[in-house]
């Protein structure tokens, strides 16, 4: 073979080299898009489930928070009090964010601070330098969740009802969509996603606050959006599980305690109920809070009355009462292992029979707490928390014990 010839050959087999890199580098990006199109849900309203980070050059210069505050001062000042504006910087965040093994994805940034600098990664890709972004506390992680993020897109600002003093203010567009269920859901339910291709989407919705939102009004629920609990008459603190008033408001606790002559023993019985909301109690991360409802027999010096462990052990009885030799009695609201959260308007009740000497019943009385966990014990160790800084009495009730002989 002459040397032209195999000059030739190489050529041609450098150009087939060449298309077949080609194509290849085309089916992975259709591939990838495709796995984006099919990863996001079909409710997503200006917000896409952290799949992209929103871009900058949306806002015209000049444009800040600051200058929102000018005119809307009420609204600007409630933002600075929500968890919104501390979405990115709160400690809980960071510390689950900077975990080597499980954080550092940009897809967490893009739903806790939408208008970061990482938009070209793929959202389960760690960005380059992040670390310094966080010690340095850059700009848009402090906004987090900003005026700019939900009302400003294509150097617009995007509202519910236009007028006059808005339109001389800027560029303005009518955005119905602000005011739906939907338009929260595109940060407040999403799926995880794959480690091993890095835009697919799988298993358990890790919020699943719109799907439950849907199930509350096909059963019957007057509200037609979040906005009607979570901003009411225009809040902009948007409180939600963060708030003692909120979960006050949302779970209702009823206790009594009376003695049973016949069987010698004080029946306990706690009622705990989900009022005013719209999803199942705990919501938003579901996959992770949790309730813990503790109920104890106190005598009247505040001891707890604990019988004789030659009693019956803990057992289900045909009444549906429970018989117990220790407190306090723990009952537990959560997903896992088993989902076992309240649905709105759900009552839910738990009785105790115990064994108690009649001589210490006088002034005796019942006591149930209901305790709301952010992560559950094993996952705030591997974050760094003691567990009891990740939880917070929200209702404390007592029932004295009645019909004592």
């Amino acid at each position: 073979m002459s040397r032209q010839s195999l000059r030739l050959g190489r050529r041609l087999l450098l150009v087939s080299l060449v298309v077949a890199v080609l194509i290849a580098g085309g089916m992975a990006i259709a591939r990838v898009q495709g796995v984006l199109s099919n990863a996001t849900l079909s409710t997503p309203v200006l917000f896409d489930q952290g799949l992209s980070a929103l871009d900058p050059q949306q806002i015209p210069a000049g444009w800040t928070n600051e200058s929102c505050g000018k005119c809307h001062q009420r609204e600007y000042d409630q933002w600075l009090a929500s968890r919104h504006h501390a979405a990115a910087l709160n400690e809980n965040f960071v510390a689950q964010f900077s975990h080597r093994d499980v954080g550092r994805k940009q897809w967490c940034l893009n739903c806790h601070a939408p208008f970061n600098t990482g938009g070209e990664y793929l959202p389960t890709q760690e960005p380059h330098g992040i670390g310094r972004s966080f010690q340095q506390q850059a700009d848009w992680l402090d906004r987090g969740v900003d005026c700019l993020s939900c009302h400003v897109r294509d150097g617009q600002v995007l509202v519910t009802n236009v007028t006059d003093k808005a339109v001389q203010a800027h560029p303005v567009r009518v955005a119905p969509e602000l005011a739906t269920a939907e338009f929260c859901a595109g940060c407040h339910q999403f799926r995880l996603k794959d480690p091993d291709f890095p835009d697919a989407m799988h298993g358990d919705l890790q919020q699943a606050s719109l799907e439950e939102f849907l199930e509350f009004r096909a059963n019957g629920g007057a509200e037609s959006a979040c906005h009607e609990c979570h901003m009411r008459e225009g809040d902009h603190r948007m409180p939600g599980g963060y708030s003692d008033e909120m979960l006050n408001e949302t779970l209702e606790l009823e206790v009594t305690a009376r003695w049973q002559e016949n069987l010698q023993m004080v029946l306990v019985t706690v009622d705990v109920s989900a009022g005013h909301v719209g999803h199942r109690i705990p919501g938003g991360e579901h996959l992770f809070r949790w309730l813990s409802i503790e109920t104890v027999l106190e005598d009247g010096a505040g001891a707890a009355i604990v019988p004789p462990s030659r009693d019956v052990a803990v057992s289900d009885r045909a009444d549906g009462n429970r018989t117990v030799t220790s407190w306090p009695q723990v009952e537990y609201i959560r997903f896992k292992p088993t989902d076992t959260r309240l649905r709105p308007g759900e009552q839910r009740k738990f009785s105790y029979l115990v064994a108690a000497d009649p001589q210490r019943l006088s002034g005796a009385l019942a006591r149930t707490e209901i305790w709301y966990h952010l992560l559950p014990d094993k996952d705030a160790k591997e974050f760094g928390f003691d567990p009891k800084d990740l939880q917070r009495l929200v209702i404390n009730k007592t029932a004295p014990v009645v019909s004592i002989p």
